[in-house]
C-alpha cells in the first residue's frame, strides 16, 4: 500500500513541470531571441541616426520642420518593430493574432471614440508638416496673437507671444487658419490739409534715413506718400522693414521718431475734429 501512494505521488505532475514543458521552454527562448533582435535592430537604427545627425555637412536636420518629420519617421519605425515582435511572440505562443484582433474590435472602437481628439490633432500635424507654411523660428498670426514658432509636432504647436512674452500651446486641430508675418510693417501719420505735400515728404524720408542709422533691427524706412484722405487729416504711408519678432519695438521707436521730427520740423499733426458752419 505504501508502495503504490509513493509511485502515485512521483507520477503526479506537479505546477512548475505543467508550465515548464519542453515545448514551453523552446516557446520562451524562442520569444526572447525575437526580442533581444528586435532591441539590437533598433538601437543600430537609433545609433545611426545620432552619427548622421552629429555630421558637420550634410547631417540630418534637428530642428524645424524636418527634425520633426525625422522624429516622427523614427517613432513610426519603433513602433512597426514593436508591433512585428509582438505579433511574433504572440505567435510562438500559440495564440492567433487574427482571433485576438477580432475580438478587440468592439473595444478598438470604443478607445477610438475616446481619442477622437488627439486622432484630430495627429492628423492636422501630418498637414502642418506636409504643407510646410510654416517652420521653427517663424513669426506668425494665429487668431489675434502674433508670436515665435518654438516647436511643433504631430499633436500641438507652440508660440511665444511677442506681446507679453508668454508661452501659448495650441493643439493642431484647432488650427484652422495661420499668417505667417513679412518683415515689412507699415505705419500711418496723419498730417494737415494745409500742410504741402512735397515738404511732408521731404521731411519723412529725412527722418526715416535718420532711423535707420539710429534704431537697431531697422533695415529700412520708406516715406511712401499719401495713403488716405480722411475727414481731419491726410494720411501719409511709411514702410518699415525689420524681423519680425522685433516689429513692436522697432515700431514704436520709429513712430515716436518721426512724431517727434515732424513736429520739430513744423508739420502740424491733427487730431479728430469737425468743423459747423452756422447762417
Amino acid at each position: 500500500m505504501d508502495n503504490l501512494n509513493i509511485t502515485e505521488t512521483i507520477e503526479t505532475p506537479t505546477f512548475f513541470s505543467e508550465i515548464f514543458t519542453r515545448q514551453r521552454i523552446a516557446q520562451l527562448i524562442a520569444s526572447a531571441i525575437i526580442i533581444v533582435i528586435a532591441i539590437i535592430i533598433w538601437r543600430i537604427i537609433r545609433h545611426a541616426y545620432k552619427k548622421l545627425a552629429q555630421k558637420k555637412d550634410g547631417g540630418l536636420p534637428t530642428d524645424g520642420r524636418a527634425g520633426t518629420v525625422t522624429a516622427v519617421i523614427l517613432n513610426i519605425i519603433k513602433g512597426i518593430i514593436i508591433l512585428i515582435t509582438a505579433i511574433l511572440c504572440l505567435e510562438i505562443n500559440g495564440i492567433r493574432v487574427t482571433s485576438l484582433v477580432a475580438g478587440l474590435g468592439i473595444a478598438s472602437a470604443i478607445v477610438g471614440l475616446a481619442l477622437q481628439d488627439y486622432l484630430k490633432d495627429v492628423i492636422s500635424g501630418f498637414h502642418l508638416m506636409s504643407d510646410d507654411f510654416f517652420q521653427v523660428g517663424d513669426v506668425v498670426r494665429y487668431q489675434t496673437v502674433e508670436g515665435v514658432v518654438l516647436s511643433f509636432n504631430l499633436r500641438t504647436t507652440k508660440l511665444r507671444n511677442l506681446a507679453d512674452g508668454s508661452v501659448i500651446s495650441i493643439s493642431n486641430h484647432n488650427i484652422t487658419e495661420m499668417v505667417r508675418l513679412s518683415d515689412q510693417v507699415y505705419l500711418e501719420l496723419p498730417f494737415s490739409y494745409e500742410a504741402d505735400p512735397a515738404s511732408v515728404k521731404e521731411t519723412l524720408g529725412t527722418l526715416c534715413h535718420q532711423a535707420e542709422k539710429t534704431v537697431t533691427g531697422l533695415k529700412g524706412c520708406t516715406c511712401i506718400g499719401i495713403g488716405e484722405l480722411q475727414d481731419s487729416a491726410v494720411i501719409y504711408k511709411i514702410q518699415v522693414i525689420c524681423p519680425p519678432e522685433l516689429k513692436i519695438g522697432v515700431r514704436r521707436q520709429v513712430l515716436e521718431m518721426l512724431y517727434t521730427g515732424a513736429r520739430d520740423a513744423g508739420l502740424e499733426v491733427p487730431y479728430n475734429q469737425m468743423d459747423v458752419h452756422m447762417k
